[in-house]
């Protein structure tokens, strides 16, 4: 005798479950994507622009303007300086201004690399008590302090 058999089932590869596996890969490897990158940042202290020359207010003795020209010439305060005596003289004038703030006014056409770049070189530079200098950017052309 023979006996009926059950018919057989066939299998039912369900899709939902898949997706649901699928997001659940993506948003791990993204959160640790992300935790895994170092983030790097310049902390920054950009002045307000004033409207006009006349209502800018003069620049204080503790202030230092470094100016990058359109032609790639650096000047301290109005002075041409070569790139690398600039931290030098910084030390320098540090011990007699400890509270000296450096304004950085970079010509519009100069990359934003030479920017980093001057930063980089900038904060090497530390006051007589260990911390770091103050650098400024200036949005418009500072008024040039009176030379020492």
């Amino acid at each position: 005798m023979r006996l009926p058999r059950p018919p057989a089932k066939r299998a039912r590869v369900e899709i939902i479950p898949m997706i649901d596996a699928i997001f659940f890969l993506l948003v791990f490897f993204m959160i640790s994507t992300l935790s895994m990158a170092r983030v790097k940042g310049i902390s920054l202290a950009v002045p307000r622009p004033i409207a006009d020359a006349a209502s800018r207010p003069p620049a204080a003795a503790d202030t230092v303007i470094l100016t990058l020209t359109a032609r790639g010439d650096y000047l301290l305060n109005g002075t041409p300086t070569a790139q690398q005596a600039v931290p030098a003289w910084l030390k320098s004038f540090l011990p007699r201004h400890p509270d000296a703030v450096v304004v950085l006014d970079i010509d519009h056409s100069r990359s934003t690399q030479e920017m980093i770049a001057i930063f980089d070189q900038l904060g090497h530079v530390t006051r007589p008590a260990g911390d770091p200098i103050p650098i400024l950017l200036s949005t418009g052309h500072p008024a040039t302090p009176t030379k020492e």
